[in-house]
């Protein structure tokens, strides 16, 4: 597993008084399972997930630039002055199960897996204290596989191979 909490940010959102550059907390944790059935037959079982939320993303115009509103940013570099708290929260997790047996005569192999996404991103798009364009994202994607394969066996002295593929994901925005 995995797990931050950072404390303080780089840098300030002076206009809010708000830390950016932060990640409030940052979760993650992964496992997987070997079974063994028989000496013919496997099967691996995986899963993981995380989670983190935090501001990463402040903007601040680039050097030699003026933003939409000619207001200079403040200056430090890490420092910036929006009207809006720039914010990302991602929260990810995913399955899957990989089937090995031996046929005998070939190898089969089965590799199946799931996989869900949701991110969400409010940022000052303007990168100053007036309210011109703040913009909130929210993307959802989720994804599902499933890969067959009948192979020769190692000790063949011709290796061949036939497999299907499915694939399958959907993402939104709103």
């Amino acid at each position: 597993g995995h797990i931050v909490d950072q404390g303080e940010g780089y840098g300030e959102n002076i206009f809010t008084g708000d830390d950016n550059y932060r990640i409030d907390n940052e979760k993650a944790v992964r496992s997987s399972m070997l079974m063994d059935f028989s000496e013919a037959t496997t099967l691996l079982l995986s899963a993981d997930y995380s989670k983190s939320e935090g501001s990463m993303f402040a903007r601040r115009p680039a050097p030699g630039t003026l933003p939409l509103i000619p207001i200079p940013p403040p200056p430090d570099e890490w420092d910036v002055a929006q009207d809006f708290q720039n914010v990302n929260r991602f929260e990810d997790w995913g399955v899957s199960a990989r089937l090995d047996h031996d046929l005998g005569f070939g190898l089969l192999k089965s590799i199946t897996a799931y996989r869900e996404t949701e991110n969400f991103s409010g940022q000052d798009a303007d990168s100053t204290q007036v309210t011109v364009a703040n913009v909130k994202l929210n993307q959802d994607d989720w994804q599902f596989s499933q890969e067959l394969h009948l192979s020769s066996s190692p000790e063949e002295p011709v290796f061949w191979i036939v497999g299907a593929y499915y694939f399958n994901a959907q993402s939104k925005y709103d």
